[in-house]
C-alpha cells in the first residue's frame, strides 16, 4: 500500500491527504467504534499528522470514510510501523465486507 501512495504523490516530502472508505459487515459497528477512536485518538498524537477523522457514510450501512492528512511521506511510513495501526487494521480485516478504497490527494 505504501508504494502505491509513494507513486501517487508530486512530492513527497509535501503535505498530502488520504481518503479511506471502510464497508463493514453487518453488525460490525459495536467493535469497529471503539477501535476508530482508540485508533484516531493515538495517530493525532504522532508527529506529522495533520489531521486523523473517521466519518460515517449515510448509505450504505456500516460505511466509513476516514480522512488523513499527513505533513511527509516519511511520518506516514512511521504511522505503519505503529502497534495501534497494525491492531485496527487486523481489526478492519475481520470485519470488511469489500476492500478498502484508498485515493490520494494534495491540496492545490
Amino acid at each position: 500500500m505504501l508504494e502505491s501512495i509513494l507513486r501517487q504523490l508530486a512530492d513527497p516530502a509535501q503535505p498530502f491527504s488520504l481518503f479511506v472508505r471502510f464497508v463493514l459487515k453487518p453488525g460490525s459497528n459495536a467493535e469497529f467504534l471503539p477501535a476508530a477512536h482508540a485508533v484516531a485518538a493515538a495517530t493525532r498524537a504522532e508527529a506529522g499528522c495533520i489531521a486523523y477523522e473517521f466519518h460515517r457514510i449515510a448509505a450504505p450501512a456500516e460505511t466509513y470514510l476516514l480522512c488523513e492528512k499527513w505533513q511527509s511521506f516519511e511520518a506516514l511510513t512511521a504511522h505503519f510501523q505503529t502497534p495501534h495501526l497494525a491492531a485496527f487494521l487486523a481489526l478492519q480485516e475481520r470485519h470488511a465486507a469489500a476492500p478498502v478504497q484508498l485515493e490520494v490527494g494534495q491540496l492545490i
